[in-house]
C-alpha cells in the first residue's frame, strides 16, 4: 500500500502505519446497457393501452484492500464480480368505462439472470467452489389492478392492488466465506 494523499496537503502526508492507523481502499466499476421500446395509444380515448419490451445488463466488479503485517486481523484484498440480464414483456391499460371512473391494469413478465465470481487473495481462495453453482435465474409475473376516479378537474382518488419483485443479490464483502457462499444468492423479494 502506498499513501496516495498529495504533498504538502493539510494535514501533511504520513504513513498511517506509523501511527497504528489502518489504509483502505478499493475501485468499484459499474458498467450497465439498458434499452426499452414502447408502443402506445396517443391517451385521447375511452380505452388507452401501452406495451413493451425492456432489456437489462449490468456487470459490476469491486476489487479491495486493506490492512498491514502488523495487523493481520484487518488484512483484507479481494476482488467481487456479479452481472445481471433482465429481460421483460409489459402491458398496461387504462379503460374509463364511466363517466370519470377508470379502471387501469397492467402486467409485467420478466426473466433475470444473474452469476458471481469472488477471488479472496489474502485467504487463498475462489468463489464459486468446482461444482458449485455461480449463476441463477428466475422468472417472474407481477401486476396491478386498481380503480381511479376524478372528482373534479383538479381533485382525484384511486386505489391500487399490486404485486412487485426485487431480484436476488450477491453479498461480496471482506467477510464472504464459501459456507455463506453456499447459500448464495440473497433470495428475491416479492410484495
Amino acid at each position: 500500500f502506498t499513501n496516495t494523499q498529495p504533498a504538502g496537503s493539510i494535514p501533511p502526508s504520513t504513513t498511517l502505519q506509523e501511527h497504528g492507523g489502518l489504509l483502505q481502499g478499493g475501485r468499484f466499476d459499474v458498467k450497465i446497457f439498458t434499452q426499452e421500446f414502447r408502443l402506445s395509444s396517443n391517451g385521447h380515448h375511452d380505452f388507452n393501452y401501452l406495451l413493451g419490451a425492456f432489456y437489462s445488463a449490468q456487470d459490476l466488479s469491486r476489487g479491495f484492500r486493506r490492512g498491514f503485517d502488523a495487523n493481520k486481523a484487518a488484512i483484507s484484498n479481494y476482488l467481487g464480480q456479479t452481472r445481471y440480464y433482465n429481460y421483460a414483456l409489459f402491458g398496461q391499460t387504462d379503460w374509463t368505462f364511466l363517466p370519470r371512473t377508470t379502471l387501469i391494469t397492467g402486467l409485467r413478465v420478466n426473466r433475470e439472470e444473474s452469476s458471481y465470481i469472488y477471488d479472496n487473495y489474502y485467504k487463498v481462495f475462489h468463489l464459486p467452489g468446482f461444482g458449485a453453482p455461480g449463476s441463477h435465474v428466475e422468472g417472474v409475473t407481477t401486476g396491478k389492478a386498481g380503480l381511479q376516479y376524478q372528482f373534479t378537474d383538479s381533485l382525484m382518488a384511486f386505489g391500487f392492488y399490486a404485486k412487485g419483485y426485487k431480484g436476488v443479490a450477491y453479498d461480496l464483502v471482506t467477510a464472504t466465506t464459501p459456507q455463506e457462499a453456499a447459500q448464495f444468492p440473497v433470495k428475491s423479494e416479492k410484495s
